[in-house]
C-alpha cells in the first residue's frame, strides 16, 4: 500500500485554504491509522492550519460494532474510540438490520441511555 507523504497533503490542503479559504476538512480513509507516525503527523500539522477538520477510519470496526449482539464487544468498542453518541437511524437500520440493531434497545440503560427519538431516528449517549 502506497501513502502520500505528509508534506504532499499539507501542500494541498495548504492550497484549498488558499484558493478557495476552505475552514473545514473531513478526511474518510479507511487506511488513515495503519502508520501510527504518518497519522499522528498529519493530525499535529492540520492542527496548526487553524481549520476545523476531523476524520473516519476503520469502516470495518464500526461495522463490526453496528452488527454485534455482544454487549462486551460493544463496550470495548465504545471505550476505544471513546463514543460520547450513537446514531441509529434509517441508514444505520438499512446497513445493519438485524439483532445487531436490535441491541440498542437491549442495552439502553446499561451501556448507553435514549437522549433523543424522532421516529425510527435514535440517539443514545454512552454511559461511562
Amino acid at each position: 500500500m502506497r501513502f502520500r507523504s505528509v508534506d504532499a497533503v499539507m501542500a494541498e490542503v495548504e492550497g484549498l485554504i488558499r484558493d478557495y479559504a476552505v475552514r473545514g476538512l473531513f478526511i474518510l480513509d479507511e487506511s488513515f491509522t495503519i502508520r501510527r507516525e504518518r497519522a499522528i503527523e498529519l493530525a499535529l500539522r492540520l492542527k496548526l492550519t487553524g481549520l476545523a477538520w476531523g476524520v473516519q477510519t476503520r469502516v470495518d470496526q464500526v461495522n463490526s460494532f453496528y452488527t454485534t449482539t455482544d454487549s462486551a464487544l460493544a463496550r470495548d468498542f465504545l471505550r476505544r474510540y471513546n463514543v460520547r453518541y450513537i446514531i441509529v437511524g434509517q441508514l444505520e437500520r438499512a446497513a445493519y438490520a438485524g439483532y445487531g440493531i436490535e441491541k440498542f434497545e437491549w442495552f439502553d440503560g446499561r451501556l448507553w441511555q435514549e437522549v433523543y427519538r424522532d421516529g425510527q431516528t435514535v440517539i443514545y449517549e454512552v454511559i461511562p
